[in-house]
């Protein structure tokens, strides 16, 4: 089972790398629309299953479970503004041709939106921690939903493997944003795919040490999707100066209904 786990981190590692690689290749190209329409479906994906199916089975935990839901929400917004206003604070005192810009230019969104902000040294450093919380929080949610059952634990590889390579876009796009260059890039996307190995490692090192451990990973994860996909991935899809971004997410999540019955079906 651990086994099976850890290939699962690593295929989604290797998504990582893939998205850090394309941030290189594809920085400040024409192709930010298409790449905005990915971003659309993997945020109505990760919602739905956020919503769907995540929560409710961390839920049969017990009633002191969603606490750790909103912990986890808390934690990706607390990483995201802490590396926004760390990159925005450091250009006001070294760019005085960056401080008309606000701080929210340098959240997720903000990042995507500008493909040539320049970003602070601390602020990349920041942005790299607050990442590798949330793959490490990935990688307690295929973990734990591998003890959980088979079924939501490939379930969790998937939900996890689509907004990998965002991730690593993102974080690729941000050190390049901050002058490391290219190989910098690279092992920042590979870094936030260690963490996911981590992540996954937790669970099966704690699950003799009480039954609701894999549920409370699972609210923990829970908290993080949400955010992910409303306060990152669907505002950053909703960039495009269409209306067609509206049914990107809800093709996403209709993908996501079609995929847990296909699931459903083969695991019966």
């Amino acid at each position: 089972m651990l086994i099976l786990a850890l290939g699962f981190g690593v295929i989604t590692g290797i998504a990582n790398i893939l998205g850090s690689y394309i941030a290189i290749v594809k920085l400040g190209g024409d192709n930010r629309g298409d790449a905005r329409k990915f971003l659309g479906l993997s945020g109505g994906f990760i919602l739905g299953a956020a919503i769907l199916s995540v929560l409710p089975e961390s839920l049969e935990g017990g009633a002191w479970v969603p606490s750790f839901v909103a912990i986890g929400y808390l934690v990706m917004y607390i990483a995201e503004q802490v590396f926004a206003f760390t990159a925005h604070d450091g250009h006001k005192t070294t760019n005085h041709n960056s401080s008309g810009r606000s701080s929210v230019d340098h959240t997720l969104v903000g990042e995507f939106r500008h493909a040539a902000l320049p970003i602070t040294l601390a602020g990349s450093l920041a942005a790299l921690v607050g990442f590798s919380i949330h793959d490490f929080i990935d990688g307690l949610a295929i973990g734990s939903g591998m003890l959980t059952n088979d079924k939501l634990g490939i379930l969790m590889f998937f939900v996890v493997l689509i907004h990998e390579i965002p991730a690593g876009f993102a974080i690729g796009s941000i050190m390049i944003g901050a002058g490391r260059g290219k190989k910098a890039a690279l092992l920042a996307g590979a870094s936030i795919g260690i963490a996911t190995l981590i992540g996954i490692v937790v669970p099966f090192l704690l699950n003799d040490l009480s039954s609701n451990v894999a549920h409370a990973f699972l609210a923990l994860s829970s908290g993080t999707f949400i955010y992910i996909a409303a306060s990152d991935l669907i505002p950053a899809a909703s960039e495009v100066k269409s209306r067609g971004a509206i049914f990107f997410v809800l093709i996403g999540f209709g993908i996501f209904i079609l995929s847990q019955f296909a699931l459903n079906l083969a695991m019966s």
